[in-house]
């Protein structure tokens, strides 16, 4: 009974179980178990190929991007295997091969642009990871941000209220929250620390930072410090 629709591709819409309205789905598998969702755009090798898609107005471009999407809606997945595991997410933007790959998506409100970024994102929200693996392993990390090169990079990040702008900014911060890293591997070992600001190259640059309530600036400024609060 689904109406305005548009499935090409072998296998597209393949179930034959559509009910939505205004969908489009090319390529091999894509959007194969649609059954409620509308207002969505699929196209490429297994674009939405696996959920049973339920949400509205999703656009998946690429091979298996989105592939397990479900209840998610409103979200913007550009890239092979961008946001492949993603399932209830909504409000998202994914843009990258690999971004939010491995990760069970299911936070909301994300912005993720960039080769492999966001890649093990699971109840994670309301976080901005801009560069080449920005965000790479963070998981549950809240209002987060991470822009440049590597930055947050290594750290499984679970923390809230981070920035982190730079290349290697912050990279190995996990459970650390309301810092801010800025230049070129700032805060670069940083891990559980908090509440501290660090701005300038290297600044808190080599220190295993566990430590709150820093203040660094400059150039390597507070280079070695570790549990100094």
């Amino acid at each position: 009974t689904a109406i305005n629709t548009i499935a090409i591709g072998k296998e597209a819409i393949g179930l034959g179980v559509l009910t939505g309205a205004d969908n489009i789905a090319i390529g091999l598998v894509a959007a194969k178990n649609a059954t409620t969702a509308t207002n969505t755009i699929a196209i490429g090798r297994e674009a939405i190929g696996a959920g049973v898609l339920t949400g509205a107005e999703n656009i998946a471009i690429g091979s298996s991007a989105g592939e397990d999407l479900t209840s998610g809606h409103n979200n913007t997945i550009v890239g092979t295997l961008s946001g492949r595991n993603a399932t209830t997410a909504a409000y998202s933007v994914i843009i990258g091969r690999s971004a939010v790959s491995a990760g069970v998506l299911t936070g909301a409100g994300n912005i993720v642009v960039g080769y492999a970024s966001g890649q093990d994102l699971t109840s994670g929200a309301y976080n901005a990871f801009l560069g080449y693996t920005a965000g790479l392993n963070a998981t549950t990390a809240i209002n987060t941000i991470a822009i440049g090169y590597e930055a947050i990079g290594a750290g499984v990040l679970t923390g809230a209220e981070n920035i982190a702008i730079g290349r290697q900014a912050g990279n190995d911060l996990t459970s650390g929250a309301s810092n801010i890293f800025q230049g070129l591997a700032a805060g670069y070992n940083a891990t559980t620390a908090s509440y501290t600001v660090a701005i300038g190259t290297n600044a808190i640059g080599l220190g295993l930072l566990t430590g709150a309530n820093n203040i660094a600036i400059g150039r390597s400024a507070g280079y070695d410090l570790t549990s100094g609060a």
